[in-house]
């Protein structure tokens, strides 16, 4: 391997390291939100429930597939407990998945049940925990609520109702259309990430022509937020009432009189009003505001990656200008800034990069 090759080579990993650091690490927090949900079960005042040759029964509904599983216990005598077992039973239809514990071995706090709660599919299951052989003069208690309100079923205790759940946390995640979209996004914005150092590092003249490194930043940016913010795009959403006042006008007004109408008595909003009557008459009203909000995703995504047109080569290095282009479309701003009425505010980065035109040569031109 010559030195010009392993040079291009270690330049490849450096990009790739930064890229996948600024897109796809820092978007790994956000996914599965949509696909995951935890119920959290909580007290403000301690009841404690007593373990000691007693047996406390929980209901529990699965609506995926379970990711963490603890429940809460107060455990206050340590190695006193000698040879006290606490049984946890998790008994769905004919499978019973077990876990016996040296009390001893228990702390105070949450104690996590993940290992036996892995094997449990959706759907309907119980949780048992009884304790046995506890010496005298120790105990081991759980934490009843306070709460009615969690949708759990009351917990049993010897059979008996509690009139609530015990203190207890479990997270699934659902194996939905928002779990393969957040896993396509995700490998799709991998892939983005390759190619663009690979053509960068060893395509350099290809990328030079016809304004590569716009569309590559504009991909970048596109999938980087359709990923952290699914409703910004293909899951969009009216998100406000004005949503809806850009839709109700566009579809029963004329172009003239919505684009001359006010939005909430106060101002003109052009760029909304053009994109939603774009979108009106180009797609069914069943997905108008998912169209209208993947028009909006592209002049954000346009707008964002103007600093990536040949123009600003000779004020920046490409690699430069294509992260700060992406800083700025998708890293710079609050998530409800992709939201269709906060489209109007994006122009600000189009003054902002024309300013830096040479006025002269737009005089010849024109």
């Amino acid at each position: 391997m010559n030195d010009k090759l392993r040079e291009k080579n270690i330049k490849f990993i450096g990009i790739l390291i930064i890229f996948f650091l600024l897109c796809v690490v820092s978007s790994a927090d956000q996914m599965f939100q949509n696909s995951t949900n935890t119920i959290e079960i909580k007290s403000d005042q301690i009841q404690y429930l007593s373990v000691k040759e007693h047996e406390v029964e929980q209901k529990l509904i699965f609506e995926g597939k379970v990711t963490e599983l603890s429940i809460f216990i107060v455990a206050p005598s340590g190695e006193m407990y000698g040879e006290a077992k606490v049984t946890f039973k998790i008994i769905q239809d004919d499978c019973v998945y077990e876990k016996a514990v040296d009390a001893k071995d228990i702390g105070n706090g949450t104690f996590d049940l993940h290992s036996i709660a892995k094997r449990v599919k959706p759907g309907q299951a119980d949780l048992q925990i009884s304790g046995h052989d506890f010496p005298e003069g120790t105990d081991l208690f759980l934490i009843l609520s306070d709460d009615d309100m969690s949708g759990l079923d009351h917990a049993l205790y010897n059979g008996s109702d509690l009139g609530a759940p015990i203190v207890m946390n479990y997270t699934v995640i659902r194996h939905d259309k928002y779990f393969l979209y957040d896993i396509s996004l995700a490998i799709l914005l991998i892939c983005a990430v390759v190619i663009i150092a690979f053509l960068k590092v060893y395509k350099p003249n290809w990328m030079e022509k016809k304004e590569k490194l716009f569309w590559c930043s504009f991909v970048l940016i596109f999938f980087y937020v359709a990923l952290k913010n699914p409703l910004s795009c293909f899951f969009a959403e009216p998100r406000s009432e004005m949503a809806y006042e850009f839709w109700y006008k566009a579809h029963n007004m004329t172009f003239v009189k919505n684009l001359m109408s006010l939005m909430s008595g106060e101002s003109l909003t052009w760029t909304e009003r053009i994109l939603m009557h774009i979108a009106d008459k180009i797609s069914p009203v069943k997905y108008v505001f998912v169209v209208a909000q993947f028009l909006e995703m592209i002049l954000i995504c346009s707008f964002a990656s103007l600093f990536c047109i040949s123009y600003f080569r000779k004020f920046f290095r490409d690699e430069v200008r294509i992260v700060v282009s992406f800083f700025i479309g998708a890293l710079m701003l609050f998530p409800s800034a992709y939201y269709f009425w906060a489209v109007s505010y994006w122009a600000s980065i189009f003054i902002i990069a024309v300013s830096f035109l040479d006025m002269e040569s737009l005089k010849k031109i024109t």
